[in-house]
This record gives C-alpha cells, structure tokens and sequence, in this order.
C-alpha cells in the first residue's frame, strides 16, 4: 500500500512525521511523496492557529479527489482540538487518530531494530515535547501535554545512526527543548549536548526553537563550549511591551531578552537570532506595539516570523476583549514584517564575499543551502546531493534576502 503523509506546524510534527514512516515502511507499506499516487493519506495536523486547522481541512479534501477511495486519517493537535473536530464533523470521509494509536489502528508490528526514516535533508530528533507554561495566547499545553523528555541513550542512539548515515547536520526539536531532562539519569540539555559532541563523525547540530526563560550568562557560555553547536538561536519575545508580556503571562521582561540576545552576540560573534512577535494580542494598545518596534529595532535579531493573534477556544486570551481591527492588526504585523526584512539584509552585507560551508537542502527546480547561522544560498544547477557539505564564496544579496552563492 502506498502511503502519503503531509506535515502540518512545527519542527515536533515533521519528527513525528518521520517516526510514522519508519514504522510504516517497516510493515510493507511505501511512503511516496506524490500525493496523486496514495492509497493512504495521512495529515499530521497543527492548532495553534485558526488558519493551520484550516489547511488541514483543504487538504483532505483535496487528497480525497485525488482518489475517493483512499483513506484519510487526520493525526496530530487538532484530534485533540474543540474547535477543529467541531468543524471536521462536515468531512465524513477522514479519520481522525491520536498519533501514539496511529500503529495500532494500522496493524503496525514494531521492535526495537526498526530502521529510522529519514523525511529531510536534516534529521529532526525529537528530545522532548509538552509544556506547562501555559501562556494566555496558547493552545499547546491542552495539545501536547506536560513536559516529558526522551531518554538520552535514545537520543544519542539516532544521532549516531544519522551520522553514520551520513547526515552533516542534525536538528534537536522539542515544544520547549530547554526543559529537557533525561528520565534516568537527569541529564539536562547541557549534558545531552556534551554527550553528542562525543559522538564521532563530520555533522553539526542545530536547535529549534530556544526559549527565553533559564537563559542567563552563564548558560549562555556553556553553549558557547560546544563545537558542534550552530550559531542560529531562534528565541520567541512576543512583544516588546512588559505590559503585554504579564497578560500573555510570558514570566520575563524586555530587558531579560535584550540581555540574552547581547550575550549570544558576545559569546557567537557569527550568530542569526530569529525571534516570533504576536501582534494583535487583545489588549495590545498603539503604545504597546509603538513599544514592540522600537524595542525590536534596537536588539540584536536578525530576523522575525509574525503572527497575527488567533483566538485558541479554551484559552484566557480567547475571552479577552479585543481592542484593535482586523485592519489595523494587518498594518502592524506590515510594518513588523518590513523591520524584519531590513535587519535581515543588514546581516546578509556583513557576509557578501565570505567563503562559507553551506549544507545542500533543496536540490530540483534551484540548489540551495544553508550556513551554520541560516543564511539561505542559492546556487545554479549542479550535481549537489541534499544533505551535502559545500564550500562556498558568497556573492551578492538577492531581492528575496538570500545569497547567491559560487562553489569553490
């Protein structure tokens, strides 16, 4: 049976994603990657917006006129979401499975030698997933569950098996990677890192996304120790105001990340900062987003990915009266969305004429790769297999904020 699988969110599901099709091509069935061609398709889903739970929808839809009689199963965070099994009640075609029943309902017989599968460029190794924070704005707590970590032997087991497959670069990914805690032995991420950097072979490690809260100094420079580490810190703010942070119930202040981005600057001179800002949160007034572009144009990011507030039904912030138009929340995340693109091809001159490694993820219509602190390079056609190390002389900015770069 041929199965195709469609990745919905966050760097968790695409592990998730790729745990699935091990278990999967262990039993007989074959993963494809074109939809046309399935018997099975499988969605693994987000909720954290209104607009992820609606791409999940389109796409069963579409998959089903691809082939009517083909199965679909929905899997992920929105099988756990109020508002998206209300409204996928009007699909009755789809399926929907909590991801951990998913080898249950298919037969899938599993043990321990099962070959991993490999769905990227990079391997995404999922160390953890869950979180109690449980921020006014956000779904996952209710989705995902308390914190819980993977054991390290596990861990270090498919890092291993990655490197040994030849893989250069391999991304850690959790809800929140900070709480990492080995079950056994209580490990925390510094000594899950120091473990890997003792495993042999020519790869590097990336982390997801990094948030703020335990980030000091000191810890900051422990990271600083590990050679293996990229130089990409991707560390969610929110707002640039206090006030909005405390009734987003972020448990920092502005000043906490201005300090920790100043000193992974210090300790990674050659560091990308990327961080996420919320606009539109309810009681975010003119003055508090005047306060979020002033604070972010004076911090060391290099670049940000903005949201657009999305009610969670369950959620505190879902009950707040919300002070600013659909308009207006459209004008600001503009607004950010242009400060976003101006600091980042701030970076990107510091790096014209450089000559950089880059690892090859994309290799069809164009070539391109990334740096150690995720610069995208864009090469011509060439014979590059994903997943490659290629030295590069970087050349000039493009209109896009990627480099054109020149093989050496």
């Amino acid at each position: 049976m041929k199965v195709y699988i469609e990745t919905l969110g966050c760097k968790v599901n695409f592990a998730d994603s790729a745990s699935i099709s091990s278990y999967l091509a262990a039993n007989g069935y074959t993963v494809i990657t074109e939809p046309s061609e399935a018997d099975l398709y499988i969605i693994n889903s987000c909720s954290v917006t209104h607009r992820a739970e609606r791409e999940c929808r389109q796409l069963a839809r579409r998959f089903h006129s691809y082939n009517p009689s083909a199965g679909v199963i929905i899997t992920g965070c929105s099988v756990l979401s109020g508002t998206f099994r209300k409204r996928i009640g009007e699909i009755h075609f789809v399926n929907l499975v909590n991801i951990k029943d998913i080898p249950q309902i298919l037969g899938l017989h599993l043990s321990s030698d099962i070959r991993p599968y490999y769905n990227r460029s990079r391997p995404f190794i999922k160390i953890q997933e869950g979180c109690d924070r449980f921020c006014s704005y956000c779904i996952v707590p209710y989705l995902r569950g308390k914190p819980r970590s993977v054991d390290i032997n596990s861990i270090l087991a498919s890092v291993k098996t990655a490197a040994e497959n030849g893989f250069m670069e391999i991304v850690l990914v959790g809800t929140h990677i900070m709480l990492y805690k080995d079950p056994v032995t209580g490990k925390d991420i510094y000594g899950l890192l120091g473990d890997i950097e003792n495993i042999e072979g020519k790869f590097r490690v990336r982390l997801s996304s990094v948030e703020p809260y335990g980030l000091n100094e000191e810890n900051i420079r422990r990271l600083s120790e590990y050679k293996r580490l990229c130089a990409h810190f991707h560390i969610p703010l929110q707002s640039g105001s206090d006030k909005v942070l405390n009734e987003m119930g972020r448990d920092y202040y502005v000043s906490d990340f201005r300090n920790v981005t100043e000193s992974i600057k210090e300790r990674f001179p050659e560091a990308a900062i990327g961080t996420d800002i919320i606009t539109g949160f309810p009681s975010e007034t003119e003055a508090d987003f005047e306060k979020t572009v002033d604070f972010i144009s004076s911090v060391p990011v290099d670049y940000l990915h903005v949201f657009r507030f999305s009610p969670r039904e369950g959620t505190i912030a879902a009950s707040m009266k919300q002070l600013a138009s659909q308009s207006e929340i459209k004008r600001r995340s503009e607004i950010l969305l242009k400060i976003s693109f101006d600091k980042r091809r701030d970076m990107l001159k510091k790096y014209i004429g450089r000559e950089m490694d880059i690892l090859i993820t994309e290799n069809s219509e164009k070539v391109s790769g990334l740096t150690h602190n995720y610069i995208r390079v864009i090469l011509n056609k060439g014979n590059y297999a994903k997943g490659q190390l290629c030295r590069v002389n970087l050349k000039s900015i493009n209109e896009n904020n990627t480099i054109t770069g020149e093989p050496i």
